[in-house]
């Protein structure tokens, strides 16, 4: 993009408002930007594509108590999803059955695609398991949250399926 205007506007631009707007995107991390923004839309088919895949496969697995994921026809509100989304990312939930804080981490620690991290968007799938109270709880729940990256999709279930064997 280029910014247009008087040189006045421009000056004032660059001295005062631009330190107001944040900081300043140096031209090689623009330059990155524009070039992943080229292939953003296929990225995230891939993503939305791999989590529904992964999630559906999920749901049918013994170990597991519920998937939260928007991109599932059993997710409670998936009227409003279709009416008001156009995709649902690579990024969901699931309850194991099991809720032992050591199974659920030797789980994840099993798991040799999905790395531990909360850098959701990146092309690279994650996984992280935490305790919480999520609304409509009245106690606390483990709750594993992946992310479906660029791999395989193929991949990712075999690795969870590999690992399924300490939440069994």
């Amino acid at each position: 993009g280029a910014v247009v205007g008087s040189r006045k506007r421009i000056d004032g631009l660059i001295q005062t408002e631009l330190d107001i707007f944040g900081s300043h995107l140096a031209p090689f991390p623009a330059w990155l930007l524009t070039r992943g923004m080229r292939s953003l839309k296929v990225r995230l088919k891939h993503h939305e594509a791999s989590a529904n895949t992964v999630a559906a496969w999920l749901e049918n697995r013994p170990e597991v108590e519920v998937v939260h994921h928007l991109g599932l026809s059993s997710y409670a509100q998936r009227d409003l999803v279709e009416k008001y989304m156009s995709g649902t990312g690579g990024l969901f939930s699931f309850e194991p059955k099991v809720q032992d804080p050591e199974r659920i981490k030797a789980f994840c620690d099993a798991l040799t695609l999905f790395g531990r991290g909360v850098s959701w968007g990146g092309f690279e799938s994650l996984v992280i398991a935490l305790p919480m109270i999520a609304s409509g709880y009245e106690s606390t729940r483990w709750f594993v949250r992946l992310y479906c990256g660029l791999e395989e999709t193929e991949d990712l279930i075999r690795d969870l399926e590999q690992a399924m064997v300490h939440l069994g």
